[in-house]
């Protein structure tokens, strides 16, 4: 029987980039699907138009706080995105 050469591992950092799209999918996904979900359910149970427009205000306003506050920690290169520690 051959034997099988060993299995490679991927690179940091496109391990990082892989986790980085699917946290930037994952946003997304949340972001179109919370008022579907939301709106379906809520009239269900009968909740007022007034407060599924609070609740989502709250989800849009607390989106748009988070991404701006990520903002200058992307902002900043990530070492091992480029390749070698190299002061920019």
């Amino acid at each position: 029987m051959a034997e099988r050469p060993a299995r490679q591992r991927m690179p940091e950092r496109y391990q990082l980039v892989c986790v980085c799209f699917l946290a930037a999918a994952s946003c997304y996904l949340d972001r179109v699907g919370f008022p579907l979900a939301y709106t379906s359910m809520a009239s269900k149970v009968g909740v007022s138009k007034e407060t599924q427009g609070a609740v989502h205000s709250a989800f849009y306003n607390g989106y748009t706080v988070s991404q701006a506050r990520a903002r200058p920690v992307t902002a900043q290169p990530v070492r091992c995105l480029r390749g070698r520690s190299r002061p920019p």
